[in-house]
């Protein structure tokens, strides 16, 4: 389970932005499954990304333990 819960990307109504971020939790009760669900988030992005010419991403993930 993902939650997108932030996307922040251009301000005009009429225009493409030049960039935007998505922020998220996944939460977990197990970190066994922290590298696939790493790699799964970047597969994602990656098809997505592919599927439209000139575009580049960048994936990063904070891990953070309450």
């Amino acid at each position: 389970m993902v939650f997108v819960i932030h996307i922040r990307s251009g301000t005009a109504d009429n225009a493409i932005p030049e960039t935007a971020c998505l922020n998220g939790t996944v939460p977990m009760f197990d970190t066994t499954f922290q590298d696939m669900i790493e790699y799964r988030i970047g597969k994602i992005v990656a098809g997505q990304v592919a599927s439209h010419a000139g575009l580049r991403w960048n994936c990063s993930i904070e891990l953070n333990y309450a």
